[in-house]
């Protein structure tokens, strides 16, 4: 879909490119110290550690995308936004959601409480 509102602006393809990547190497990382990995130690990978920079990076665009539009916009119709929105992301939201339910049926388990600590009461 292409925005009718503003321009296309491929430079914030290249920033939603890093958010992705940094959303990916976090959830990577999580799954790598699952497997029995070292995970990342360097100060310089917090970015990779802290799974919340992404996504904030995400929020901030997003931000960043609203305000242009409210700004070159006389009249924005909330609800052709919300439509717009929905029909971009739940498609995507919902092939996901069936992939990821269908390869890890088996392994969606409630967290075992760790015994660690127990002791102490």
């Amino acid at each position: 879909m292409k925005s009718e509102n503003i321009s296309y602006n491929p430079r914030i393809d290249q920033i939603r490119w890093l958010a992705a990547t940094l959303v990916f190497l976090f959830h990577f990382n999580l799954e790598y110290r699952d497997l029995g990995g070292t995970g990342l130690n360097s100060n310089w990978l917090g970015l990779i550690k802290e799974g919340h920079t992404g996504v904030g990076l995400f929020f901030t665009l997003s931000g960043f995308l609203f305000m242009l539009i409210a700004l070159n916009t006389q009249h924005i119709i909330y609800s052709e936004f919300i439509r717009n929105r929905f029909l971009r992301i739940f498609p995507l939201f919902f092939t996901i959601f069936l992939v990821a339910t269908s390869i890890g049926r088996d392994h969606f388990l409630p967290p075992i409480p760790s015994p660690i600590g127990m002791s102490d009461f």
